[in-house]
């Protein structure tokens, strides 16, 4: 996740949440987030600053997104599990703020 304090660059960065939910920030420390929206997460962290300065105006935005593991059985080629992982594409939006396509999922299969 990318969190951005608004004229504290010392505590904004590109953040990881571990497997276990638990994201590590310069302040705050070990923060459980696991199951928290992007809305929720954002007002979660505002009030964890509090602590540390007044009226803090905190930004998140994820920046990737964790691969997904699956099985795919049955009368296919290769049965197993597979790992699936992507990157989504927003096209910015034309002058007159209508999308001129829709948002594209590219990703990888990679078999374990």
């Amino acid at each position: 996740m990318q969190v951005e304090l608004l004229d504290v660059p010392e505590y904004s960065g590109i953040f990881a949440i571990g497997p276990d939910g638990t994201m590590y920030l310069p302040r705050p420390r070990a923060l459980f987030v696991e199951g928290l929206t992007v809305e929720e997460l954002r007002y979660f962290l505002s009030e964890q600053f509090k602590t540390y300065m007044r009226k803090p105006e905190v930004y998140v935005r994820p920046v990737t997104f964790r691969p997904i593991r699956v099985y795919v059985g049955g009368e296919v080629r290769r049965p197993g599990y597979y790992y699936l992982s992507g990157q989504q594409a927003i096209n910015d939006t034309s002058l007159s703020g209508t999308n001129t396509s829709a948002p594209t999922f590219g990703g990888s299969l990679v078999q374990v």
